[in-house]
């Protein structure tokens, strides 16, 4: 359980969809700040389809909010100054580089991880084949 901006816990197992997307990354890290705008592009494109993404920034609460006054994002954003690196090593990322992304199923299932910064083609890869058909 991580906090949101407002400081409200939010408890990850709930934000259940076709496909999750938690992305670990820092405002000081030039590569996760690359790679935003490609994740709100994807996130804004797929929600309808059943994308969610969660951002989790591993760094305190007022310069994640102080980052993202600046280049906001549509998808929600956890701040996880406290644990939230403990929880990218459980899923793989021992190194604790940056950004770090793990896509999930609906059912909680890892379906991939990736270190460093991805680009459209390789996430539409891992998630457009299992997101609900287009309307």
């Amino acid at each position: 359980m991580f906090p949101d901006l407002s400081g409200k816990p939010v408890r990850l197992s709930d934000e259940r969809s076709e496909v999750l997307m938690l992305n670990f990354w820092a405002s000081w890290c030039e590569p996760c700040r690359e790679e935003m705008p490609v994740l709100d592009r994807l996130y804004a494109e797929f929600r309808p389809r059943g994308l969610r993404i969660v951002g989790i920034a591993l760094e305190s609460r007022e310069g994640v909010a102080a980052f993202l006054r600046k280049f906001p994002v549509g998808y929600p954003i956890l701040v996880g100054e406290h644990g939230g690196d403990a929880l990218a090593a459980r899923l793989g990322n021992a190194g604790g580089g940056l950004p770090f992304s793990v896509v999930f199923d609906a059912s909680g299932r890892v379906l991939a991880t990736h270190l460093g910064p991805q680009t459209r083609p390789r996430l539409l890869a891992d998630i457009e084949p299992r997101l609900a058909p287009s309307r």
